[in-house]
């Protein structure tokens, strides 16, 4: 490929890409990953020389979610470098979504630092996908199997092959939040994990969340679309006295991230990111910048 035109190289690339998955379909499994590696570098190529082509970083991204390394941690950062690096390129929708996706999953790993960076992350998202047509249907959800990228699970219910809703709600891996006050009504409410809103449809949960449910906890199935993180409804519980809760504790030196609320007269009014029912104040001498 090294005389061809940039179009007819990239072009080439997608499809021996497109030939490797085909066969990794067919193939027996101890073929898959060095597939999985050529796919990747692959498109990696692509993305260089044809940044705008989105077939270039799903193919990817798909390659990655099923590429086995003993470290899904650096795995997932290094991903998180690349995709920062195409956004600033080209600000692509797919490389907003993917990057969020990534970030979520470090937060439910642990980072109190990527859980502080979703909420502007998910505007960012929403302010890119606003005129997709399908942002709203989730594209992966995330499953009770494996670690980092490999607990991500396309989804197909519209294949043939695609398994019922109960048999995929006890798939999900489950988290834990609240009930949030942005409940718009009896098809449209949120559930907040750490300070993100998951919408999700309570029409959908079988009776088992209404108005009445504000501020109580839920365990919950979590998926992610373009427009951002959407709960499995059907997989929505309320957390018992016998299920255990993410205990997150405020200690004396631990550095934060706040939400702005409001100012009033010598303080700002802030909300604690990642600690959705705490609040505090900040006197305006402790301030950097005016307010």
């Amino acid at each position: 490929m090294n005389n061809a035109s940039t179009t007819n190289k990239t072009r080439a690339r997608r499809i021996l890409a497109h030939a490797y998955i085909k066969h990794i379909e067919d193939a027996n499994i101890n073929d898959e990953q060095d597939d999985l590696k050529k796919i990747i570098k692959l498109m990696e190529d692509n993305m260089i020389e044809e940044s705008q082509h989105a077939g270039n970083i799903r193919l990817w991204f798909e390659a990655i979610c099923k590429y086995k390394v003993e470290n899904q941690e650096t795995l997932i950062m290094d991903a998180i470098n690349k995709l920062n690096r195409w956004i600033a390129l080209t600000d692509s929708v797919e490389a907003h979504y993917y990057r969020f996706v990534l970030k979520f999953i470090q937060a439910i790993n642990g980072s109190s630092l990527a859980e502080s960076e979703l909420p502007k992350l998910l505007r960012e998202l929403k302010q890119k996908s606003i005129n997709l047509y399908n942002r709203t249907v989730p594209q992966h959800w995330l499953i009770n199997e494996g670690t980092g990228l490999s607990m991500l699970y396309s989804n197909s219910r519209s294949k043939k092959n695609a398994i019922s809703e109960d048999e995929m709600a006890k798939k999900m891996r489950l988290i834990v939040g609240r009930i949030s006050n942005n409940y718009v009504n009896e098809s449209h409410a949120y559930i907040n994990y750490h300070g993100t809103e998951i919408y999700f449809n309570p029409n959908a949960t079988k009776g088992e969340i209404d108005k009445s449910k504000i501020n109580q906890r839920v365990k919950f199935g979590i998926g992610f679309s373009y427009d951002g993180p959407r709960a499995y409804n059907s997989s929505i519980q309320m957390v018992g006295k016998k299920d255990v809760e993410e205990v997150r504790k405020i200690e004396m030196g631990l550095v934060v991230k706040c939400e702005v609320l409001k100012n009033v007269t010598y303080y700002t009014q802030v909300r604690l990111v990642g600690y959705p029912e705490e609040v505090g104040s900040i006197h305006i001498d402790e301030l950097s910048a005016p307010f």
